[in-house]
């Protein structure tokens, strides 16, 4: 990992520099190294924003993007190499914990599977408990919506590893988004998440990041629920397991898709994946998520949005023209235009049916209160299919919205 000390150390001494001649200094000690220099520089670029945003050190910010860069790197001493039966073709992705790769399996069958790794550095006691954690989990949960654990070992180096089925498919909404579906059928495709997701519920494990990324559809239409690799299992001893919750893992969570009990620290119910669940039900039906964050450049004001403001109703949002950033490199630009296009439907008409059931549902699920939401995802459910049936949704005269048109009355 000689590349990655580099990167680091150019990365710790050009911060001491002033800010006046960062960049010359910088240049000069790369010494012609234009792929080096590039890798500190945006390094150095993203650290400067984090320091203004956050009034965070480089240091303490960087630490999970070095080691996401660590993994990139070792991932290509994995590639080409054999872990048993299994043949590494490429890295697929990476984490807080470790990476994941394309592999083949050489046996009975020949196959192609997803095989995780634990990153070097993080092969602690505690990151290896987290991660035979998801190992066992896994293993347990057998539903056709959930990723299916294969097999699980050590590499020759004394790494955990374990090995899933191979899920070729996008996430949840760019699939939504791609075949242009109409609202009833991303209702129609939500349902199985749900399903899987109460399945686990059941079993006694709450997912804790419910995102799109984390949910795919593959070629056949199938929903295929991923990555629990911050699961918290609420009775370890059914799996064998001593295992309580850290601040690694609140570090680890997607703060668009948390609930407001996981992002003010306090104790986590299955209510908090009902809440992950209902901001991304709000973002297939509207394409935007309930709440503004783009633009939030302090943590804490992130914080007390999250837990104190109400999300924007939904037959208001998608009237707005918003930018995502997805990734360093990427920007969508959200116009009114391009989600009633890929929806099959008008402004009028989608903002008629984001009113009434599918408001009241949203309003439900994104509670403040973990005892407000659904007390299940089957219940979530349930109020789903009476609604794509036409029937009427018990107890719907309630909710965050209408409280607060009633106090501004």
């Amino acid at each position: 990992m000689q590349d990655l000390e580099r990167i680091q150390d150019l990365f710790t001494e050009a911060l001491e520099q002033p800010d006046h001649i960062r960049t010359v200094w910088l240049e000069k000690a790369c010494g012609g190294d234009q792929t080096l220099y590039t890798e500190v520089l945006n390094l150095l670029n993203v650290a400067s924003q984090a320091h203004d945003a956050f009034g965070e050190s480089g240091s303490e910010f960087f630490e999970p993007l070095l080691g996401q860069l660590e993994t990139e790197l070792e991932g290509k001493d994995w590639v080409g190499r054999q872990i048993g039966r299994y043949y590494v073709q490429k890295l697929l992705g990476h984490g807080g914990m470790g990476a994941v790769f394309l592999a083949e399996e050489h046996g009975a069958v020949t196959r192609r599977v997803a095989l995780k790794i634990v990153r070097r550095g993080m092969d602690t006691d505690h990151m290896i408990r987290r991660f035979r954690t998801e190992r066992t989990v896994l293993g347990a949960l057998n539903h056709p919506n959930i990723a299916r654990l294969i097999d699980a070992g050590v590499t020759a180096e004394g790494q955990p590893f374990f090995v899933m089925e191979y899920i070729k498919g996008n996430p949840i909404n760019r699939h939504c988004d791609d075949l242009r579906l109409r609202v009833d059928e991303r209702l129609q495709v939500f349902l199985p998440v749900l399903e899987a997701v109460g399945f686990a519920h059941q079993n006694q494990v709450i997912h804790r990041d419910l995102k799109p990324g984390n949910i795919l559809i593959n070629d056949l239409g199938e929903v295929k629920l991923l990555d629990f690799g911050i699961a918290k299992v609420l009775d370890p001893k059914r799996y064998n397991l001593s295992f309580s919750v850290t601040q690694t893992e609140l570090r680890l969570l997607t703060p668009e898709y948390a609930s407001p009990e996981q992002i003010a620290g306090r104790e986590i119910s299955p209510a908090a994946d009902v809440y992950q669940l209902g901001v991304l039900l709000y973002e297939l039906i509207t394409g935007h998520r309930p709440y503004s964050l783009g633009s939030v450049v302090s943590k804490f004001e992130m914080a007390r949005i999250i837990l104190e403001e109400p999300p924007t109703r939904p037959s208001s949002v998608i009237e707005k023209v918003v930018k995502l950033e997805h990734g360093r490199k990427q920007t969508i630009v959200l116009s009114p235009e391009e989600i009633t296009k890929s929806r099959r439907t008008t402004l009028e008409r989608l903002k008629h049916r984001l009113t009434g059931d599918l408001e009241f549902i949203l309003n439900k699920a994104l509670e403040k209160k973990p005892e407000d939401r659904y007390k299940t995802a089957e219940a979530f459910a349930e109020d789903i299919r009476k609604h794509l049936r036409g029937e009427p949704l018990q107890g719907r005269s309630g909710g965050i919205w209408k409280r607060i048109l009633r106090k501004g009355s």
